[in-house]
C-alpha cells in the first residue's frame, strides 16, 4: 500500500491596505485546471473562472472577506489591484514561465533549421 500526505507548509499570505489574507499551502489540482480552462475562454468567462481560482485557492474565511472587499465602494479592490493580485498567486505556485537562460545558444543548421547548442539532455 502506497500513503500519501499533502504539504504542511506554511500558507502564502498578501495583504491589501493591512488586511491580511490567507491562500492555501499548495496549489489544489482543482485551481490547476480552472487555470488550463481559461487558456480557451473569452474574457467574460476567464474572469468567472478567476473568480472560481480564487475560491478554491484563498482559505474559506479570507475568501468571503476578499468577496466583500470585491464589491466594496469605500475600500475596492480595483480591477489593476485584482490583476496583480492573481500574478502574483500564479508566481507564488509557480504557474508563470521562467525566462529562458543564456546557458543555451541557437545556431543554424546546415538546412535553415536552428539547432539548440548547449542545452541540457532530457533523459
Amino acid at each position: 500500500m502506497k500513503s500519501f500526505t499533502s504539504s504542511q507548509g506554511p500558507n502564502h499570505q498578501f495583504d491589501i491596505d493591512g488586511e491580511v489574507f490567507n491562500c492555501a499551502t499548495e496549489l489544489p489540482a482543482g485551481a490547476a485546471k480552472l487555470l488550463a480552462q481559461m487558456a480557451n475562454t473569452d474574457n467574460v468567462s476567464r474572469m468567472l473562472l478567476i473568480g472560481d481560482f480564487l475560491d478554491m485557492v484563498l482559505l474559506p474565511d479570507d475568501a468571503a472577506r476578499f468577496a466583500v472587499r470585491l464589491k466594496d465602494p469605500v475600500h475596492p479592490i480595483s480591477l489593476d489591484l485584482y490583476g496583480s493580485i492573481i500574478e502574483w498567486m500564479l508566481e507564488e505556485y509557480g504557474m508563470r514561465p521562467t525566462p529562458p537562460s543564456n546557458s543555451s545558444v541557437s545556431s543554424p543548421t546546415n538546412d535553415g533549421m536552428n539547432s539548440t547548442v548547449g542545452a541540457p539532455v532530457s533523459q
